[in-house]
């Protein structure tokens, strides 16, 4: 990662870890748990430098698929695309050695993807005991239950990011029938047990300017969402290409979230 990269994020970790801890006024159960994860950034972040001294560039980032399987189809699903193969898939072993060599490298986010990550619920247990690591969790929120959410609850490092199109219309219509009515029941749930979580947007052609507008922020934090990931569309199919961004939304995109 050049260098420049890597001091651009370091200093969005930095901000976003120092905008959660003023919201934290909203959830003070939280308090705690940011205090120790923003100290718990900077340091990774020295560390990093360090490496960066001797030659060594370590991005603060690390994405791992942890599981193919998923109990969704949705349309567009880059995961089932590229994720065909039927050999085994990581132990809990190997996890944690990866998340150690990780932790030492000063690697500090280690964003967890599938497939459906609630389904491997034994490398969940094993990310939960690297508290110096953040890990959001990107799932489809279908499985988040009351001894899930007890399980966040316990395991702050652990923030369940669920996918979401937009309002019900655009939600359900990628994701399947219902599935913006099940995410407000696991919002609940995840509320009810003083849960810190987000939501994840794929920004299409179709949903931009609806999961851009303000009033649609307001709506998504109201049902308790204090984090909020932005992805484009990325074609994994030849008859998708039309929900791609435009020219025009691309250049306007990072003004846009950032209002």
């Amino acid at each position: 990662m050049p260098f420049l990269h890597r001091d651009l994020f370091d200093s969005y970790i930095h901000r976003e870890f120092s905008r959660a801890l003023k919201a934290a006024a909203l959830a003070p159960s939280r308090l705690p748990f940011l205090v120790r994860a923003l100290r718990d950034q900077t340091k990774a972040a020295r560390l990093r430098s360090l490496h960066a001294k001797s030659g060594l560039e370590v991005p603060p980032l690390l994405i791992v698929s942890v599981t193919r399987t998923c109990n969704f189809n949705c349309s567009g699903c880059y995961s089932r695309q590229l994720h065909q193969d039927c050999g085994p898939e990581m132990d809990a072993g190997r996890f944690d050695e990866i998340l150690g060599e990780a932790g030492e490298l000063g690697i500090s986010i280690v964003m967890l993807a599938g497939g459906e990550p609630l389904i491997r619920k034994d490398l969940l247990d094993v990310a939960a005991r690297h508290t110096s690591i953040t890990f959001p969790v990107f799932t489809n929120g279908s499985l988040i239950d009351e001894s899930y959410a007890a399980f966040f609850g316990h395991h702050p490092n652990l923030v369940p990011v669920i996918s979401i199109e937009g309002g019900e219309r655009e939600t359900d219509l990628r994701r399947g029938y219902g599935t913006f009515d099940a995410l407000r029941d696991a919002a609940w749930v995840l509320n009810r047990n003083h849960v810190w979580w987000g939501v994840s947007i794929t920004l299409s052609s179709q949903n931009y300017d609806v999961a851009l507008s303000p009033f649609y922020a307001k709506d998504v934090n109201s049902l308790g969402s204090h984090l909020f990931f932005y992805v484009e569309y990325v074609p994994v199919e030849p008859d998708s290409i039309h929900f791609v961004l435009n020219q025009s939304q691309k250049n306007e995109l990072t003004d846009r979230i950032e209002e």
